[in-house]
């Protein structure tokens, strides 16, 4: 499968929440911070990509209390947004900027698992606790195939182990 093969409702599904989300008051740093806590706490090795110490606390609170960490929690969030308003249109592009993008994070450490297992389990916590009753189902399940398409095109250049 490629983003040009994602069907209306799936991408419908998933922008569609991504508005609800963003309609929040301060939800990039919400967003970030909920995203990387669950990150942190899931496999607290991943504390040492974003230069932080193993033993620095990583609960929602700790995060959102500092600043240098909710730049690029608001970076993190943008980026996510901007791929995902690029599905549709501009799949070419999209595919090329996920791929730049991939082969930057391989160079920083960042694995297979890491975007999989990792950073999808804990952006899907994320969105469920922020969203409740609207993350349902059927949502997830858009969101696991916009996800997996968003990682595949960020990991298929990139050399395996």
């Amino acid at each position: 499968m490629c983003f040009s093969d994602l069907d209306f409702a799936t991408i419908h599904d998933v922008i569609e929440s991504w508005e609800r989300l963003r309609q929040m008051k301060g939800y990039d740093v919400e967003a970030g911070t909920l995203l990387f806590s669950h990150m942190f706490n899931k496999c607290p090795s991943t504390k040492t990509l974003f230069g932080l110490p193993l033993d620095m606390a990583t609960d929602h609170e700790s995060l959102k209390s500092n600043r240098r960490f909710q730049v690029h929690c608001k970076h993190m969030i943008a980026m996510l947004g901007k791929a995902l308003n690029m599905l549709g249109p501009d799949d070419e592009l999209l595919t090329e900027i996920m791929s730049d993008l991939g082969k930057k994070h391989f160079h920083m450490g960042v694995d297979d698992e890491h975007y999989y297992r990792i950073m999808g389990d804990s952006l899907f916590l994320a969105l469920g606790e922020l969203l409740g009753k609207d993350f349902c189902p059927q949502v997830e399940e858009s969101w696991t195939i916009v996800y997996g398409e968003i990682t595949a095109a960020m990991i298929n250049q990139i050399p395996k182990k």
